[in-house]
């Protein structure tokens, strides 16, 4: 039985006044959250920056904007609302209450890499979870690394001073180098395997870790790739899957 063309036209307009119904239904509702001027259905992607350094750039010049209390505006994702947080005492709020855990779709993106783990994970899985890892930070077992985080800090300490010297006191970015420190300090401690990443930067786990990060950060900002399809055929998929590989890897090694 062949259906008519002009049903499905039909459907597909019935479809799309649904979807834009409940658009305008949920701006409705969150009118009074203080925001920058959108565009219906593109949301404020139009005028999103690129670079990811402008891009969170941009997302704290929008805190200036609201500086009034509470320290909140809304980014529009297309028709996907993010509520952007500046105050620290809203936020302690949210992550002292056990009762919303839920997480958003942006979590989603993480899952191929962490699986369900404590940063993705709701529910009854998030407290198991939880209680399984909260011994863990206790200050005995927190001391018992201490020389590991001293032992790293000193190799940061000794990279800063190289890099003033290099650069007669203006350094633009510290990020890199904190964020490379940290992942030393992690995987050291809850690994039990020093992956060297200060002073080896050019490892291919050192890589796969930096690469995986910005791929998904990109992606979280471009609507165009958060379908999977598009995003394996027409975004980053290959990368993410050559550093997923290597991550995985990794992880096989240090459990088997």
């Amino acid at each position: 039985m062949l259906i008519a063309p002009q049903f499905l036209l039909f459907s597909f307009i019935i479809f799309c006044a649904i979807l834009l119904y409940r658009h305008i239904k949920l701006r409705s509702q969150l009118i009074n959250v203080p925001s920058p001027r959108s565009w219906m259905l593109f949301g404020h992607v139009l005028i999103i920056k690129p670079d990811m350094e402008g891009f969170i750039d941009q997302l704290m010049g929008m805190a200036q904007l609201y500086p009034q209390h509470p320290r909140m505006t809304l980014f529009w994702f297309g028709t996907i609302p993010t509520l952007m947080i500046y105050s620290a005492r809203l936020v302690e709020s949210l992550f002292s209450n056990n009762n919303h855990i839920n997480k958003g779709m942006f979590y989603d993106m993480f899952r191929p890499w962490l699986g369900n783990g404590l940063l993705t994970n709701t529910g009854e899985g998030w407290r198991a979870r939880r209680k399984l890892l909260t011994p863990t930070f206790h200050h005995e077992i927190l001391k018992s690394f201490v020389n590991v985080f001293n032992y790293q800090a000193d190799i940061l300490v000794r990279k800063l001073h190289t890099l003033v010297g290099k650069t007669e006191g203006h350094i633009d970015d510290i990020t890199p180098l904190i964020s490379l420190c940290t992942l030393d300090i992690i995987c050291e401690t809850s690994m039990g395997r020093s992956v060297n990443a200060q002073q080896e930067e050019d490892s291919d786990y050192v890589k796969a870790v930096l690469c995986i990060n910005d791929i998904i950060q990109n992606r979280q900002k471009n609507p165009l790739v958060w379908p999977d399809l598009f995003f394996w055929y027409f975004g980053a998929g290959r990368k993410h899957e050559w550093s997923l590989n290597i991550l995985k890897s990794f992880t096989r090694k240090v459990i088997f």
